[in-house]
């Protein structure tokens, strides 16, 4: 209830991010919208955690956001790009096997030796 309150009213990254997680592991279809609404919250203030969560859930639920695979693609990248490691290994090996990216080994290993 105060996560909720601080998430909604104060706008608190903790507490959406908090929220975001909560409703991720409920696993209930109705507790994942829930959680996409906290992350994208959250990632409107650059959360890389956020960013990343966001590119997971994509990943396991198509059609609950908008696009596809290049949305996908453009969490991950983002989750990366801020610094967020387990983002920046799946980008690398998207790189590396050319899955969500154009095959590309210099990419890669910049992802992957940040």
């Amino acid at each position: 209830e105060h996560f909720t309150f601080a998430a909604e009213e104060g706008d608190l990254l903790e507490a959406q991010i908090i929220l975001g997680d909560i409703y991720r592991r409920r696993g209930g279809e109705g507790d994942k919208n829930q959680a996409i609404k906290y992350y994208q919250r959250a990632a409107e203030k650059n959360s890389a955690k956020a960013f990343h969560y966001l590119g997971v859930l994509h990943l396991k639920q198509k059609g609950t956001l908008e696009g596809s695979e290049s949305v996908t693609a453009e969490y991950f990248k983002c989750a990366a790009d801020l610094g967020y490691a387990e983002a920046q290994f799946i980008i690398g090996e998207s790189f590396y096997y050319g899955t969500l990216f154009q095959k590309d080994l210099n990419q890669a290993l910049n992802y992957l030796n940040p």
